[in-house]
Order: structure tokens, then C-alpha cells, then sequence
């Protein structure tokens, strides 16, 4: 399907569902000014990630999904694209 989409025009990419770029880093800032005070960085995960080796303590941002119906909002009013660079 992918070959089908990309041959009538269409830019695709096949991650359904992702996480805002500026929701992680405004995450990692926190997290490092957490630790550069002393602190602790926050966690919110510490079951899942797993990177072969061991469980990795994380914080986990809540994906976002983009349908058809809110990629305007998602893609096009928060920046991240121009409507041009969609078609």
C-alpha cells in the first residue's frame, strides 16, 4: 500500500502514532535541570524499556496519534510542516 500511496503524489510515512518533539524535550530539560540542582531525574516507567541488557528507568511521553482529522493542528498550526510540504 505504501508503494500505491507514494505513486499517486503522496508523502507516507509509516509511524502511525509518535511522540510531539517538543513535549520530549521540554521533558529533557526538566529532567537535566532536575539533576544539575542535585535532584533526581523524574521517572515514569521503569518496567518497559528494555534495552537488551536491563530495564532502563524512563520517563515516557504520551504518543500522539494524527488521523485525517486533526493533522492540520498536529502538523501544519503547530510548525512542524506548511500545508505545501504535505502534498
Amino acid at each position: 500500500m505504501k508503494k500505491e500511496l507514494e505513486d499517486a503524489g503522496y508523502k507516507v510515512d509509516l509511524q502511525y502514532a509518535s511522540n510531539d518533539v517538543q513535549t520530549q524535550v521540554s521533558q529533557v530539560v526538566k529532567m537535566v535541570d532536575s539533576v544539575m540542582q542535585g535532584g533526581e531525574a523524574e521517572i515514569n516507567d521503569t518496567k518497559s524499556y528494555d534495552n537488551g541488557t536491563e530495564i532502563i528507568p524512563s520517563y515516557l511521553c504520551d504518543p500522539v496519534v494524527v488521523t485525517v482529522d486533526n493533522y492540520k493542528d498536529m502538523l501544519i498550526t503547530s510548525g512542524y510542516y506548511t500545508e505545501d510540504q504535505l502534498k
